[in-house]
């Protein structure tokens, strides 16, 4: 294709155009076209969903690639929480000997300090038994200054002992508070250490597990059948590496889930659940090129004319404007309005291929004097 001048476009076509037919009213030029190479060729004339499953393979392999970077991380945060874990428990066992050990002496120093009591009163009352009978043996002598003396011994001994009963009470009750709290400090290590034990017997647990109930092929389509409908299940029995392929089913997860949360979870009972299947992971068949429309459907679509010029007779014999090597071709101009319209009939078409449908379709218009 070439540009001219005020937005027109030249079109190579495959038809040979006489030039006596239309060159002089401008809708074909009657310059001589180039010959292309094998290789531009084979690109122009590339279907269009050939292009459609190379950009649909890269797309894949981006989100591959993200969901490959995803599945990293995730790994790589799952495991950091494990050892979080693993260091919070660890940190709590340490506590918790540690508070353990700390009830454990608490208790020990009460007990001790109430033996000691225990051992002071004992030895306070054999000096205040003492006292008394020397008081009694000074009174008998007469000996009134020993017995002042022991007066003031014997009073001292009997304070010292109420405050030593007072000290014994308030010990024995300190004695039972620190076994208390010793006790519930060993239940809760015990129980700290049971529940280790079951959560590492549980993981293993988990670990075995999927070895010992992994389902078959069938089976996971069979609970597809009965989950997500015949259309799923019947994609999956076509395509059953996607059940024992590990890698292909994380990309069927995050599709579904991508899919179902544009479209609503009912839709995966859907033919059109299939079909988005096929085109995501390169299984749609390609559609057959459309047919030529019918020379009566151009007549809308031709451009308008105040009045159409006499048209020349026809000649069917090649001419200056025919391709080289003997193989036929023209070029035709198409304005910036039949660029546009050649984009609107042709939706479905690339950009290139719709324009060189519409530039044919009009010369054929051109060869039969209809334009």
């Amino acid at each position: 294709m070439t540009m001219t001048g005020d937005d027109d476009l030249l079109v190579d076509i495959d038809l040979d155009l006489p030039t006596n037919v239309a060159a002089a009213s401008g809708w074909v030029s009657t310059e001589p076209v180039e010959p292309k190479k094998t290789e531009e060729k084979s690109k122009a004339s590339e279907p269009a969903h050939v292009a459609e499953l190379e950009e649909a393979r890269r797309q894949a392999q981006d989100a591959q690639s993200r969901l490959d970077a995803l599945s990293k991380r995730a790994d790589e945060e799952r495991q950091g929480r494990l050892r979080a874990q693993e260091l919070a428990e660890r940190n709590q066992t340490y506590a918790l000997n540690a508070h353990l050990a700390r009830m454990d002496a608490n208790l020990a120093r009460v007990t001790s300090d109430h033996e000691q009591i225990n051992t002071s009163i004992s030895a306070w009352k054999s000096h205040l038994d003492m006292a008394k009978r020397q008081f009694t043996l000074a009174r008998e002598a007469g000996d009134t200054r020993a017995e002042a003396d022991l007066t003031e011994q014997i009073a001292e001994a009997k304070n010292i002992l109420n405050s030593l009963e007072a000290g014994k009470t308030g010990s024995a009750g300190a004695i039972e508070e620190a076994r208390r709290n010793r006790d519930q400090a060993r239940l809760a290590t015990q129980e700290a250490q049971k529940r280790a034990e079951e959560e590492a017997e549980l993981a293993a647990k988990r670990e075995r597990e999927p070895a010992s109930k992994q389902i078959t092929p069938d089976e996971y389509i069979s609970n597809v059948r009965e989950k997500a409908g015949n259309y799923a299940a019947d994609w999956f029995k076509e395509h059953r590496e996607f059940i024992t392929d590990g890698r292909l089913q994380k990309k069927m997860q995050v599709f579904v889930e991508d899919w179902v949360d544009r479209n609503g979870a009912s839709a995966v009972r859907t033919a059109s659940f299939k079909d988005a299947l096929d085109e995501r992971f390169g299984f749609k068949k390609a559609e057959p090129t459309p047919a030529p429309e019918e020379e009566e459907e151009m007549e809308d679509e031709k451009p308008q004319r105040s009045q159409a010029a006499p048209a020349a007779p026809v000649s069917r014999q090649s001419n200056g404007t025919s391709k080289p090597n003997g193989a036929p071709g023209s070029r035709i101009r198409l304005s910036e309005q039949e660029q546009a319209t050649a984009l609107m009939m042709y939706p479905d078409m690339a950009p290139t291929d719709a324009k060189k449908k519409y530039a044919t379709n009009k010369a054929r218009l051109i060869a039969d004097g209809r334009l």
